[in-house]
């Protein structure tokens, strides 16, 4: 028994150092990494991303903060991605129509691309506008591609292959989702 004890111990230590180490990393990011020098707007940034990808509460609460957070910096174009994201993602949570919502995060998204053209999520998000509302499906299809060049994230690959499954395509949207599991 003694030995298990002792081998918790040290896991729980290791376990900490890590926490203590990312925690460390987190705070020590450097402004270019984070995308502002505003302590307020980083942190309101960080209180916003607990709403990605869950229910429509979340995802308004999320929307209160990526607003609070690009008020204290309007030239935070990480939060101004975070804030057209959380539109996009209401539309199917929230009792608006999907253009007034997807108009809403097209609008963000086009300033996020402003303020920093080399982030991916802006263009998908332009891509989920471009699809659901203006029924451009070959400019939709070229802004995902472009997110995806910019940004290697697994949800911008599995948002293409949502339009992909849309467009019935199914055999290449197998393909992306395989992708974006790896």
């Amino acid at each position: 028994v003694w030995w298990w004890a002792a081998g918790a111990v040290a896991l729980i230590a290791v376990s900490a150092a890590i926490v203590v180490g990312l925690r460390t990393r987190t705070a020590d990011a450097t402004i270019s990494e984070r995308g502002t020098a505003n302590e307020e707007a980083w942190q309101a940034f960080q209180r916003a991303r607990f709403g990605d990808n869950a229910g429509r509460v979340q995802i308004e609460t999320g929307i209160r903060y990526y607003q609070e957070a690009v008020q204290l910096d309007p030239a935070f174009a990480r939060a101004w991605a975070g804030l057209a994201t959380a539109h996009m993602a209401l539309t199917w949570f929230a009792e608006r129509p999907v253009a007034e919502n997807m108009g809403e995060a097209r609008r963000i998204a086009v300033e996020a691309r402003r303020l920093d053209p080399s982030m991916g999520r802006p263009w998908s998000v332009l891509g989920w506008a471009s699809h659901l509302v203006d029924w451009n499906h070959e400019a939709a299809e070229s802004q995902f591609r472009r997110g995806i060049v910019l940004a290697h994230d697994t949800s911008l690959l599995s948002w293409y292959g949502d339009f992909l499954t849309d467009m019935r395509r199914f055999d290449e949207a197998r393909a992306v989702y395989v992708k974006a599991q790896a």
